[in-house]
Parts: C-alpha cells; structure tokens; sequence
C-alpha cells in the first residue's frame, strides 16, 4: 500500500521550472532521503507536498497522499493535512518559529487547531511532548521564547510539534543544517526514534550523504529539478548509475583532501552552462 504517490510533478516559478517531472512513491513507515545540492529542487518538492509554495507557482502533475491528489486540493483541505496528517520540520527554526509566542503555546496550538484539544489539554500533552523530545524541564521550556534556546532545542521545538498529532508522513528539509556535529547527531538519532515511534513515513532532505546513509532506506538523487536516480541506499551509495550521483559521492570523498589543495570534482554541463 502506497502512502505517498508523486507523479510527474513540476513546478514553475517566474517562468523557471524549479521542479520538472518528479515521480516516486513512499510506503508507510518508510524512511527516504531526497538529496542533491542547494538549488536541485528539494525543498520546493517538499512544500509542493503540503501545498506551501508561493502565489504565483504553478503546479502540475499529482501528489496523491491518502487517496487526495493535494495538488487538486483548495488551501482550506491542505491546512488541515498540514500538521495533521503530514508534518513538517522546517531547516531553519528561528523562521519557522514564531519570535512573539512562547514555544509550548505554538506546540500547543497544533493539537487545538487539529484534534480540538483545551487548552488545558494541549499544554499537559505539550509538555508530554517536549519530555519525548528530551527535556528535561518542560515547564522551563514551554515557558520560552525561539530566542532564548539553542538552534538544537529549537529544532526539538520543531520535531515536537511534527509529531503532536502522529502524522502518517514526517518530511524534514535539512533539519541538522547550522548546527554542531554533536548536536546534530543527536537531532538524527531524535528524528529517528520519533518516526520509529509513531509509525511514521520520513521523508529527509538532505546535502548530506552522511545524514541520508544512515537514517534512510532508499535514495531519491536530484539535479536541476529532475530526479536522476533512484534505489535502495547502499546500492545507490555503492554502484551509482548517473554521473551526478557518481560526482556527489566523489566529492564528498574528497573534501579532506581538497584542504591540502586537490580538484574537487566537477558535472561539466555546469561549467558549459557557465561559459
């Protein structure tokens, strides 16, 4: 059975097309990583799954999620998917976050606005929530503002409220960009026992090979909007089939060395575009 259903979908924005004819499909519970680097398409195919792109995109093609084509949907079917059904972590918590609002509110206000909770209700299961997410003083915690935590805690701040409702879907675009490698292994080993938990499907976006390779089952590789391969991680990983593939993995590989002075590798079609 089939959760998510992507078929051919494109977007257009400005008379660029930013996504063009992405397909793929994610069961329940399955955990997948859409990498490529910045400006491949991956978080625009993330918020055209929620149906979060702005005015003036157009968008064709299908995303069927629970037998609902979102791309067919009005704004009033999408937000009650959005928070409800799918969750969404976004990269940078500052603006995803409202400054103004103390964090436990904003948990909060998810479980009101979807499942109808009190308000005494929402701010028990609120904290509830912040002790899953690990900490260790909730209370303290629900009573701050984005600016008073960490971007780690923020972060938490974010996967708590993904989770609030137990969304079927959980999609995460880059959410361990800026932060420290400790804190962000910790926000990954987070991330997947939260989807773990829940029963959830994961979609991971990532730059980051090392991110994907370890929390994700199957690949999905971008380039230039299209998606150029496709499979099961270690096979993706260990024999890639498209050169892109093959060039992100070669690079990741020689970072350590380009610090002594190598040539990092290079996709030829951009210098031609370049010239």
């Amino acid at each position: 059975m089939t959760l998510l259903a992507v078929e051919d979908l494109s977007v257009e924005i400005g008379g660029a097309r930013v996504v063009d004819g992405v397909t793929f499909r994610l069961d329940p519970g399955e955990r997948v990583g859409l990498i490529g680097e910045s400006g491949s398409g991956k978080s625009m195919t993330a918020l055209a799954l929620i149906g979060l792109l702005p005015d003036e995109a157009q968008v064709r093609g299908r995303i069927d999620f629970d037998g609902r084509d979102i791309v067919r949907l009005g704004e009033a079917q999408r937000c009650r998917l959005r928070g409800d059904r799918i969750g969404m972590i976004f990269q940078e918590p500052m603006t995803a976050l409202n400054p103004t609002m103390r964090v436990g509110r904003q948990v909060a206000e998810v479980l009101q606005r979807h499942r109808g909770a009190s308000r005494s209700q929402a701010a028990a299961r609120t904290l509830e929530l912040l002790e899953r997410v690990e900490f260790h003083e909730p209370d303290r915690i629900a009573r701050a503002y984005p600016h008073e935590l960490s971007g780690g805690q923020r972060q938490r701040i974010l996967a708590a409220a993904a989770i609030a409702c137990s969304p079927a879907l959980v999609l995460a675009d880059e959410p361990t960009t800026a932060l420290d490698v400790t804190v962000q292994a910790r926000v990954l080993r987070l991330l997947a026992r939260l989807v773990a938990e829940e029963g959830a499907a994961l979609l991971l976006i990532s730059h980051d090979l090392a991110v994907v390779s370890g929390m994700c089952d199957r690949l999905l590789v971008m380039y230039r909007g299209r998606l150029v391969e496709q499979g099961a991680t270690a096979r993706v990983l260990e024999r890639p089939q498209h050169p892109y593939t093959r060039g992100l993995l070669a690079t990741a590989g020689a970072l350590d060395g380009a610090a002594r002075g190598s040539v990092l590798p290079t996709i030829p079609d951009f210098l031609e575009v370049a010239l």
